[in-house]
């Protein structure tokens, strides 16, 4: 799969271990969020109304 696009709203899991495909689809795969779709600013609409702003977002520069 080394030739596969990934995208601003995919999600990828690196593992690397002992552990089995299954254990890594059974404890790691699922405890994998959609959150940084957030901080990109692509899901917007799911931003709480009192969630603090970031200090990096979106396409504009980050300030530290």
């Amino acid at each position: 799969m080394s030739n596969v696009n990934i995208s601003d709203l995919s999600r990828v899991l690196f593992s690397y271990g002992p552990e089995t495909v299954e254990q890594v689809i059974s404890q790691q795969w699922t405890q994998m969020t959609d959150e940084a779709c957030i901080l990109s600013e692509l899901c917007i609409a799911r931003i709480k109304p009192d969630e603090p702003p970031e200090e990096c977002q979106g396409a504009g520069q980050c300030a530290k």
